[in-house]
């Protein structure tokens, strides 16, 4: 028994950095159209991303929603490759749009999620990601501090991809075999 994997070639986008940042106490923003692609963000503040806000003094004892947005483009040569938005954690519950439209939500602030946005970006063009977060504190929470706290990238594969492998090998040292398990996903 034999088989052969190839290397699947993909290409990472960061979009850590600073980010367009704005507080939102009133939970105003969806009605202000906060989340829309063209909204003119240029007046709010920059948070850097990997990061939380408690870390700034202005923001430190802040707990409710607050904004998030950045323009990224991905190039026109990867038009039929499989884009993923990946965030590695956002605490705690956060909302997504790419270029205005809704693209889901995640509510377990410590975990990593993505998002597949191939049909929901402009290849070749400027694209608006816009995350609404929210770190109200949470039963079990041992502190609230809100942000979009780890790494957040785009993530350019073949549409086709191995995303998890687990190899099992169960040797038989007197028959000198071994029982092979491989479970796939993709």
């Amino acid at each position: 028994f034999s088989f052969v994997l190839f290397a699947q070639e993909s290409k990472t986008i960061s979009l850590n950095g600073d980010w367009s940042f704005k507080i939102d106490p009133e939970f105003q923003g969806e009605s202000s159209g906060f989340e829309t692609k063209d909204f003119d963000a240029t007046h709010w503040e920059k948070m850097e991303v990997p990061g939380n806000w408690n870390l700034h003094n202005l923001y430190s004892e802040y707990s409710g929603d607050a904004w998030y947005t950045r323009t990224f483009k991905v190039d026109e040569s990867q038009k039929n490759q499989l884009v993923r938005l990946v965030f590695e954690s956002v605490f705690n519950d956060c909302k997504v749009w790419i270029n205005g439209k809704f693209i889901g939500e995640n509510h377990l602030g410590f975990m990593p999620f993505q998002f597949d946005i191939s049909k929901n970006i402009e290849f070749g063009k400027e694209n608006r990601i816009t995350v609404l977060v929210n770190n109200m504190f949470k039963k079990g929470a041992m502190w609230s501090w809100g942000g979009i706290r780890r790494p957040v990238s785009i993530e350019i594969t073949n549409p086709t991809r191995i995303d998890y492998q687990h190899i099992t090998a169960l040797p038989d040292l007197k028959k000198g075999t071994a029982d092979v398990q491989i479970k796939i996903a993709a």
